[in-house]
């Protein structure tokens, strides 16, 4: 009986491990709910923070929002999402390694943004040309410095107080309302693209096509789109498109 009992546990445990496909499936099912839910919170503390700052920095109320609809900035989730995956082995580091760390991903992450915004509808969204440390005004010394000492809070407190009580509470959510939810995040981006680019097309001077370009002309005209994308200027010309 013993031994029969041994000899089955061996087996087990010669037992072949799940495959490498086996092991990303598992890993999405289990991380890329809880990615989602930390793009859409760092999305709205991100444009809430910038709008307040502006606020009392220049004493006004401007929409900074990044997509048509709801309160997302989405360049604050991507950054998150970053700083979520970069938080434990950043936690290993010394503070002013993963500080400088922090800064160089998450200024790569505003530059990125803002060449892509400009190669393709002309789009200029913020510009830091003069100011400390600029590179090619897409970013700077000073916001990459705010970035990090942002993202290295998040990896040493937040990270970990979520990790504890957040990643719980969402593994508690049903699996149908997350879904729902990426799939409206997935038609918001997805409309905000299409206007942006219906946007340029109307700022080249080029007329609506196609079905799509024309309903765009009429529910995201240009006074919607200014009013809603206050911080963007727009110029064809500097767009690498043809």
């Amino acid at each position: 009986m013993v031994a029969d009992i041994a000899a089955a546990g061996g087996a087990r445990a010669g037992a072949p491990g799940p495959s490498r496909l086996e092991r990303v499936v598992l890993w999405a099912r289990r991380e890329l709910p809880v990615l989602f839910w930390v793009f859409v919170i760092c999305s709205v503390a991100g444009l809430a923070i910038e709008e307040v700052y502006h606020l009392v920095a220049f004493h006004e109320v401007q929409s900074r929002a990044g997509l048509l609809f709801g309160p997302f900035s989405p360049i604050y989730g991507v950054g998150g999402v970053c700083v979520f995956f970069l938080a434990r082995p950043l936690r290993r580091m010394p503070a002013p390694v993963a500080f400088l760390a922090l800064a160089a991903v998450c200024g790569a992450v505003e530059f990125a943004v803002s060449w892509v915004l400009e190669a393709a509808f002309g789009f200029e969204a913020w510009d830091y040309t003069g100011t400390w440390l600029s590179v090619c005004g897409r970013t700077n010394g000073c916001f990459m410095g705010m970035w990090g000492l942002l993202g290295l809070a998040c990896a040493r407190l937040l990270v970990p107080a979520f990790e504890r009580w957040g990643r719980p509470l969402l593994r508690r959510l049903p699996a149908s309302l997350t879904g729902c939810c990426a799939a409206l995040m997935a038609l918001d981006v997805a409309l905000t693209l299409v206007s942006f680019n219906c946007w340029y097309l109307r700022a080249s001077g080029r007329d609506p096509q196609t079905v799509t370009q024309v309903v765009c002309e009429m529910a995201f005209d240009d006074a919607f789109m200014e009013r809603r994308f206050e911080t963007i200027a727009l110029d064809p010309a500097t767009a690498r498109r043809g």
